[in-house]
């Protein structure tokens, strides 16, 4: 449900959007699509986000990803030092985040 709001709040806001399941079908629509921003959550089936955060830096050292949780506020941290540009918890202020997407791609 959070997944499908993002995805609604950032298309409303202009965005294109491409979505995934889980952490391994996000680092393979990255592969193919190279998109400007990922939205990683930290917690993900299979691979988590700080997986996902930590593979995607390894292979593409421009990619700009923000994290989100809801139940783990410390992996923020760690999310940070793997490159996060930023960070939010849940439940999100969509005003906030579709404002730190605008801010991650310069605009």
């Amino acid at each position: 449900m959070v997944r499908q709001t993002l995805r609604l709040s950032l298309e409303l806001s202009g965005f294109d959007v491409l979505e995934a399941e889980d952490g391994d079908q996000g680092v393979r629509i990255y592969e193919e699509s190279q998109p400007d921003l990922v939205v990683a959550d930290i917690k993900l089936p299979g691979k988590d986000g700080l997986e996902v955060i930590r593979e995607l830096n390894e292979k593409f050292s421009d990619v700009k990803v923000i994290a989100i949780t809801g139940f783990e506020p410390d992996a923020l941290e760690t999310a940070t030092g793997l490159g996060a540009v930023k960070t939010f918890t849940k439940p999100l202020h969509i005003k906030e985040f579709v404002e730190a997407v605008q801010e991650a791609l310069g605009e």
